[in-house]
């Protein structure tokens, strides 16, 4: 069955994927009640871009991804690691935050084929900006795959992060560096079709006239 990349933009399709995040994390093992509104917050930021893969109607995956540059500096990393991003932002360099990652466990080949397609999608939007760096919150093998397979530096070590019960670790590259590494290497698994790339086109541009850049 054909799955589909999917911009969610009504509030009640954004409530889906929250409660998607929910099920996933609290599958987990990962999820924290007690600080779980702070993280669902912002899902409302006016530089805040949802996507995931739907089948039939059904999520299979979901990403949400803040884009931070200037005064705009509201997303679950800078929330956490302030010290770290503020003298990035201040330097003029935007930030694609991606978070919230998460997809269905029953999935086989074509959860690894959502995973690639939305990581795809964080690549596309940040080579969009330039100035850019890419930042990715994680922890033990998702950090490993951010490291050796992105080129990723870690940042910073763990720390608490709302609406989790483990802490993460912040990684950052710079999405030049990012772009040449996975060319050079000629991966193909982080490149959206034409489709796909409309789609993602469309979702920044609403972010971009939110923040008066359109």
């Amino acid at each position: 069955m054909s799955q589909t990349l999917f911009h969610f933009t009504t509030e009640e399709e954004v409530r889906r994927t929250a409660q998607f995040r929910r099920d996933m994390f609290e599958g987990s093992g990962n999820l924290d009640e007690d600080t779980l509104a702070v993280d669902e917050d912002f899902d409302a930021s006016s530089n805040c871009v949802v996507v995931g893969i739907v089948e039939r109607d059904e999520i299979m995956a979901v990403m949400r991804i803040h884009v931070l540059g200037g005064k705009v500096r509201t997303s679950p990393a800078h929330h956490v690691f302030p010290d770290v991003l503020g003298p990035e932002l201040d330097r003029g360099v935007r930030i694609v935050d991606s978070s919230g990652f998460c997809v269905r466990s029953a999935l086989s080949r074509e959860r690894i084929d959502a995973a690639y397609r939305l990581l795809a999608v964080s690549i596309h939007i940040a080579g969009r900006l330039s100035p850019s760096k890419m930042i990715a919150t994680a922890r033990g093998k998702h950090g490993l795959f951010y490291r050796h397979v992105f080129g990723g530096r870690l940042a910073c070590e763990a720390r608490s992060y709302p609406g989790r019960r483990h802490p993460l670790s912040l990684y950052i590259q710079d999405t030049g560096d990012l772009v040449a590494r996975l060319d050079n290497r000629g991966e193909r698994r982080f490149q959206l079709d034409g489709a796909d790339r409309a789609i993602v086109d469309g979702a920044l541009k609403t972010v971009m006239d939110r923040r008066g850049e359109g």
